[in-house]
């Protein structure tokens, strides 16, 4: 297992595996992998102030179908969730012709971040295991307190 160090990116604290890089200049905070096949972007709305959001996993089920409608995006496969006091996490599946994209929806009841990973359906064998070590990163994700 590759070693991992605990870092701060994209307004969430996760344990960042050895070999994944920031992409310089982008617009989503985004990690590669030197030589690798797809892309790992992390989008947070964080909270700020005022009433607390309660934020659930029901919550985090309607985001992922408006993500699919606003992306266009087939039936979601591989749906697993995972619900604990201190956090829950969504994550799904898609793929067409061209590219294969991983959904992660991870909140704290106060804070969401959407982080997904894609890659080329051409690299898809390589994709799954650079998938696999963002699902790493993302279990280990936690928001700043």
């Amino acid at each position: 297992m590759t070693p991992a160090m605990r870092t701060r990116f994209g307004d969430i604290d996760f344990d960042l595996v050895d070999g994944w890089l920031e992409l310089e200049d982008e617009r989503v905070p985004t990690l590669v992998r030197d030589n690798g096949a797809g892309a790992f972007q992390i989008t947070t709305a964080t909270y700020q102030s005022g009433i607390l959001p309660q934020v659930e996993l029901a919550d985090l089920e309607e985001l992922l179908s408006g993500l699919r409608g606003s992306r266009g995006l087939g039936e979601p496969t591989a749906v697993t969730h995972e619900s604990s006091p201190e956090r829950a996490i969504l994550s799904a599946e898609f793929s067409d012709l061209e590219y294969w994209t991983r959904v992660w929806y991870l909140t704290d009841g106060r804070s969401v971040s959407l982080l997904t990973y894609t890659c080329a359906m051409v690299d898809f064998a390589v994709g799954q295991k650079e998938a696999g070590e963002v699902d790493r990163m993302v279990r280990s994700a936690r928001f700043p307190v």
